[in-house]
């Protein structure tokens, strides 16, 4: 029988392994385009002949992108193509106020035969406002690659809380909290970051300022992802601080869900977003004031904090991991 092929389409590296497409090359014949960065013009008529010319099955994209579609949404609208488009969204979608904006948005939604979602609630939302037929949704359950993770990390039990999250983290609630505990606590920042815009230069002040605290930008080392991930391995418990204006999706979620792949438990602002409630899960607690993230500490200190990351680990190995989404995606790919 022959392979069905898949166009990986986006910004990244695009190998595959975010979503464990790598993992399916025994199926599927893997096929990438790289979308054009120059100015915008350029920009824009490049990536939406890249997609046309490129054959493929299927074209799947990591992230949802409006522009390069708007060609082949044109197309298939008028019955001239008949690709097949899977996307992953890691917001809501919503109609824009501009009539002309939300057409163009409509005519693009409704080309893609499937719209995955990390969050229930960003899900619900996009389907309220009219922009997702309730049919293309699905909710995606994702996380790490587990067998990786059990082959190439030791995990152990220290003292020191850990934070390796850089998109919009309030670091500074962090500082505030464990500068008035007796708690060990390591963050490693970038001072920008460019994904988000998020500025962390100021926490230069705050270098040695505190014993207990050690703080790490990025730039000026020579850590890679696999040492912040042993380092996470050795750690009592994963912090993720978040900056409460900016929790519309599912921000922090990758930090959650490499610390349930290496049985931490987690500390976390509130995320109505996020497809996990780790108080529910009994696999960590909410903190929203420094007064909360104080007691906090404190518990997963003086609780069994193993025991919550056993849990964790037991529900990455149930639903959040790269297996899960992988068999979404072949069954996506394979029914057609």
């Amino acid at each position: 029988m022959k392979k069905k092929s898949i166009l990986l389409a986006g910004y990244g590296p695009l190998d595959g392994s975010y979503f464990g497409l790598n993992l399916l090359t025994d199926k599927y014949i893997l096929k990438r385009v790289h979308f054009e960065t120059r100015n915008r013009a350029i920009r824009f008529i490049r990536n939406n002949l890249l997609l046309l010319v490129r054959h493929a099955d299927y074209l799947f994209m990591e992230y949802l992108y409006e522009a390069p579609l708007l060609m082949i949404s044109a197309l298939k609208m008028c019955r001239l193509s008949n690709r097949r488009i899977v996307a992953v969204s890691h917001t809501a979608l919503k109609a824009p106020r501009n009539i002309f904006l939300r057409f163009i948005y409509r005519m693009v939604y409704s080309s893609i035969d499937t719209i995955m979602f990390f969050s229930p609630k960003n899900l619900e939302e996009s389907v309220t406002s009219g922009m997702v037929a309730p049919q293309k949704a699905r909710l995606l359950g994702w996380g790490r690659n587990l067998d990786y993770i059990d082959s190439h990390f030791v995990v152990s039990d220290n003292s020191f809380f850990i934070s390796t999250g850089r998109e919009n983290r309030d670091v500074k609630i962090l500082i505030d909290a464990f500068s008035k505990t007796n708690a060990s606590l390591e963050i490693y920042v970038n001072k920008r970051n460019y994904n988000t815009g998020n500025n962390y230069s100021y926490l230069e002040e705050y270098v040695g300022k505190y014993p207990n605290i050690k703080i790490v930008f990025m730039e000026d080392t020579e850590l890679t992802y696999e040492d912040l991930c042993q380092r996470t391995a050795e750690a009592r418990c994963v912090v993720v601080p978040l900056i409460d204006k900016r929790v519309n999706y599912c921000v922090g979620l990758t930090s959650v869900v490499e610390a349930m792949a290496l049985g931490k438990p987690i500390i976390s602002s509130p995320n109505p977003y996020s497809p996990i409630d780790l108080e529910k899960e009994e696999i960590g607690f909410y903190a929203s004031t420094v007064d909360e993230w104080m007691d906090a500490i404190t518990r997963c200190t003086e609780t069994k904090a193993h025991e919550m990351g056993c849990r964790a680990r037991k529900l990455a190995g149930e639903t959040y991991n790269i297996h899960t989404a992988t068999t979404l995606l072949d069954h996506i790919f394979s029914s057609e």
